[in-house]
């Protein structure tokens, strides 16, 4: 994927793990509660640490390294040099957000009228979390995804896309059981090329094709 990709997804996942409580006082009261609650508030977070800690180290400027190396970068409340580093990364971090979205957008809508109609269509439904019921392959040129859609942001419970005149597949593992977090859509040759990028497993998808036939199903 040429914008959502793997990597971009996973610096935005950094974006949450950079929360802090506002005051000192709400951090100590949080630390208060989950000991109340019988349990380590600084342990979880050495935990979420250690987990973020490749991407913290990739993504993050060397400024934060030795924060990051140390364990302190997240379980201890935040200096105010830190905490002023962490603001400028996150407004930087919005900003080149905002303009990698813009670009793709403007992209997109500038090849709009390539593309066709059906799979404009698509991208105009948010299939953000609906979950791979089932894929199949009906033939060497026909794929078919089926999406269970009931937790997903759209008006569908389920959502069949059958993919006609299919050019090429690119699928490291299987989907079924996959989230659809996030696609791009770009014109072909003779037709489209989709690209999706999923949970569980954590890959990206390419499919080409000439067409896209989209059946929803409401409760409605």
């Amino acid at each position: 994927m040429k914008y959502y990709s793997k990597d971009w997804y996973k610096e935005m996942q950094l974006y949450g793990f950079l929360n802090f409580p506002d005051t000192k006082e709400e951090w100590d009261e949080t630390i208060k509660y989950f000991e109340s609650n019988g349990r380590d508030y600084i342990k979880n977070l050495k935990e979420d640490l250690e987990f973020f800690k490749n991407d913290l180290l990739k993504f993050l400027p060397e400024s934060f390294h030795s924060y990051i190396n140390d364990g302190t970068l997240n379980t201890a409340y935040p200096s105010e040099k830190l905490s002023n580093m962490i603001n400028n990364w996150k407004d930087e971090y919005n900003q080149h957000m905002e303009d990698l979205d813009k670009e793709y957008r403007s992209k997109y809508n500038a090849s709009k009228d390539l593309l066709p109609i059906s799979i404009v269509k698509l991208n105009e439904i948010l299939l953000h979390d609906s979950n791979v019921k089932s894929i199949e392959n009906l033939s060497n040129d026909t794929f078919v995804i089926n999406l269970d859609c009931a937790g997903g942001f759209n008006d569908f419970t389920e959502i069949k896309l059958t993919f006609k005149g299919v050019k090429d597949i690119s699928m490291p593992e299987n989907i079924k059981g996959g989230f659809w977090l996030y696609d791009e859509v770009y014109p072909a040759k003779s037709g489209f090329e989709l690209h999706v990028l999923f949970d569980i497993p954590f890959i990206e998808f390419k499919i080409v094709a000439e067409d896209i036939i989209v059946e929803g199903k409401s409760d409605n």
